[in-house]
């Protein structure tokens, strides 16, 4: 089984880096799209990976 941090890794370098690189020059659009691009793989990562923990709360003190 792979590591969840790896699959979160190979889903969010490339849509971030593929965004800052390859979007055309004027000064602010490639920070701008590679960000999107960081949030879009966050929002996947968020969506497919869920944590194998629980936390369990019982009360007050």
């Amino acid at each position: 089984m792979r590591q969840p941090f790896m699959i979160a890794l190979s889903i969010s370098t490339p849509l971030a880096l593929g965004g800052f690189i390859f979007t055309p020059w004027p000064a602010p659009m490639p920070l701008i799209i590679g960000l999107c691009g960081a949030l879009l793989g966050f929002s996947i990562n968020a969506i497919c990976l869920r944590p194998k923990r629980q936390l369990d709360i019982e009360g007050e003190v």
